[in-house]
């Protein structure tokens, strides 16, 4: 049994680990990503760095998403209440928190701004930013054309562009990924490799090694938008 003396220690020493007792002083609070305007795909990345005197991992942060210019408050994340997902970012003189969404954001267009706890009551950032969320794809890749070189190993691939996501929504594709792979069967898949990846309709595999006269050897290329969206990810 603890005695009264022992318990009030105890109290005193959980409240100061987790809450300072000490005020910090916050002087301002910077909104580091997503960056303002960013297509992130639905559980997108917070960063937020802080800057004044005595900064502690013991700080404490809160995020809140709008989605009407801050009329109304959507969703808050906050790291008292809910500790996954929450990391502290410390590096050089670099300090803050890094928090990633545990579930799946509505696609659309939201705004949002941080709170930092200094021990005795949060501090509220003067930064608002902004961010869309799309977990839409871009569409198949077509009009795929293949031609071998024999002289050099090399395969030379071209494709059409990709304009629409696969919902027929226009779609900002930032690069496209290229795999290789073989088939045993018409629905056995061996040796997927993901070979490269270009922000062209083209690209050339030089790999001559994979190349080998009388294989059969497949190539698929797949579209993905500014979100990192990829149809079938991965293949």
């Amino acid at each position: 049994m603890f005695s009264k003396s022992m318990t009030r220690e105890i109290f005193f020493f959980l409240l100061f680990y987790t809450f300072p007792l000490c005020a910090q002083t916050i002087e301002k609070i910077i909104l580091v990503e997503p960056e303002n305007g960013k297509i992130t795909n639905n559980k997108p990345l917070f960063k937020i760095l802080v800057e004044g005197d005595d900064i502690s991992p013991s700080t404490k942060y809160r995020i809140e998403l709008s989605r009407d210019d801050f009329e109304t408050v959507e969703q808050t994340f906050e790291q008292i209440s809910e500790k996954r997902g929450w990391s502290i970012h410390e590096y050089e003189n670099e300090k803050g928190a890094i928090y990633r969404a545990q579930k799946p954001l509505p696609d659309g267009v939201y705004q949002w701004r941080a709170s930092v706890y200094d021990g005795i009551s949060y501090i509220d950032g003067k930064q608002t930013s902004s961010f869309i969320v799309d977990s839409i794809p871009p569409v198949e890749v077509t009009g795929l054309d293949l031609e071998f070189d024999p002289t050099t190993g090399f395969t030379h691939l071209r494709w059409d562009s990709v304009f629409l996501d696969a919902n027929g929504n226009s779609e900002q594709v930032d690069h496209y990924n290229i795999y290789r792979y073989e088939k045993r069967s018409f629905f056995f898949v061996i040796r997927v490799f993901y070979i490269g990846s270009t922000e062209t309709t083209s690209f050339i595999d030089k790999d001559v090694n994979k190349n080998i006269p009388g294989k059969v050897i497949y190539y698929k290329v797949v579209a993905v938008d500014k979100a990192g969206n990829e149809l079938g990810r991965k293949y």
